[in-house]
């Protein structure tokens, strides 16, 4: 198997001060460590510091790129920024050699410091959705993909840093290279993988993609697709339309995340195949089900079990299964009769046995 080996430098960029800052001030501009505001009498200015992390790691494995620290300092009014981009260079240099670049916006948002504590924390947002890297290795096509922020090893996203004042937090940047076995066009594809870990983009279009051993990455896009893991711990994102999700053996992610929040025609209604409880898992992202308050992990008292299309609608949990015909809803208005802007967006055939346990709340 092919080991990937190199790092990520990573430098502050020129920041955007805002209108309501009159007297900005900042230091670290092409550096790893930025500071920003005049600190009172005895105390630091705000700083964010990104420290590199050099890699080694096989293929659709989840690896941290470096580690971000952000201290909340306790600055004069007006002499804040609003915020700061963070460009980062990887040096990829086993078993090529290659250079892509990648840049993070960052949010500032600070609060008069006339609070209690809690009140006088202040946050900094990752804003960017970072394009995806790629390469060529011995004829292959390959995808470096920047997954985001963490603060649990790499198994949630992190979306906010809200720290007290004079105090300090750290999350790691994590990141994942995947081989293309294929990527398709708007027109119907057929992309078949072989026993390797891989990646298939179908794109547009009604595609058939075929994984067969490994651990792959399958992404529908576009149209009515049918997606078939074969062997392996694989993960399925059927994309947009009624899609039909066949994991295979091992255990497998169903994965529904659409970067914004939900809309029907965003994500269908897709068929599972072969949902094995206890084995495969339903990934629900916290942007696209926004609704959902769990920060990580499964959705305990947001899910509930009924029999009726009546129950799901009157139900008080956000994510609801039928058991009586499989269907699953996202119950975006909660208690209130109806489903508000979510609904149907999945049915496993055979109705399994379905608990909280079965889902994971990523981003």
């Amino acid at each position: 198997m092919v080991q990937f080996e190199g790092f990520f430098n990573g430098k502050w960029g020129e920041p955007i001060p805002g209108e309501s800052n009159s007297s900005p001030v900042f230091a670290g501009v092409e550096t790893h460590s930025f500071k920003w505001g005049e600190a009172d009498f005895g105390t630091y200015p705000n700083e964010l510091s990104f420290v590199i992390n050099p890699f080694s790691t096989q293929l659709n494995r989840r690896f941290k790129v470096g580690d971000l620290t952000y201290f909340n300092g306790t600055v004069r009014t007006g002499t804040e920024v609003e915020s700061v981009p963070l460009d980062i260079e990887l040096e990829l240099y086993d078993p090529t050699r290659r250079t892509e670049s990648f840049e993070f916006d960052f949010d500032i948002v600070t609060t008069p410091n006339t609070g209690t504590p809690e009140e006088n924390a202040d946050s900094v947002f990752p804003v960017s959705r970072i394009s995806d890297g790629s390469f060529r290795y011995q004829g292959e096509d390959y995808t470096i993909r920047l997954l985001g922020f963490s603060q649990d090893n790499g198994q949630t996203i992190t979306e906010e840093f809200r720290v007290l004042e004079d105090a300090r937090t750290t999350a790691g940047l994590y990141a994942r290279i995947e081989r293309d076995r294929g990527i398709g066009t708007n027109r119907r594809d057929t992309l078949r993988g072989t026993n390797r870990d891989e990646r298939l983009d179908g794109r547009g279009g009604n595609d058939n993609l075929i994984a067969r051993g490994g651990n792959d990455i399958l992404i529908g896009g576009g149209g009515r697709d049918r997606l078939n893991g074969g062997g392996g711990n694989d993960d399925l994102n059927g994309g947009a339309g009624n899609d039909t999700l066949i994991g295979g053996g091992g255990a497998d992610a169903f994965i529904y995340d659409t970067g914004r929040n939900f809309r029907r025609r965003d994500i269908g209604t897709d068929r599972i195949v072969d949902f094995v409880p206890d084995d495969d898992i339903i990934v629900l992202s916290r942007t696209t089900f926004s609704r959902i308050e769990s920060l990580a992990g499964s959705i305990l008292q947001e899910f509930e079990v009924v029999d009726s299309i009546n129950a799901a609608r009157n139900s008080n949990a956000f994510i609801v299964y039928n058991q009586s015909n499989g269907n699953l809803y996202y119950n975006q208005n909660g208690s209130n009769n109806g489903f508000g802007s979510g609904g149907l967006f999945a049915r496993l055939q055979g109705s399994p046995t379905l608990e909280a346990t079965d889902f994971f709340i990523d981003n």
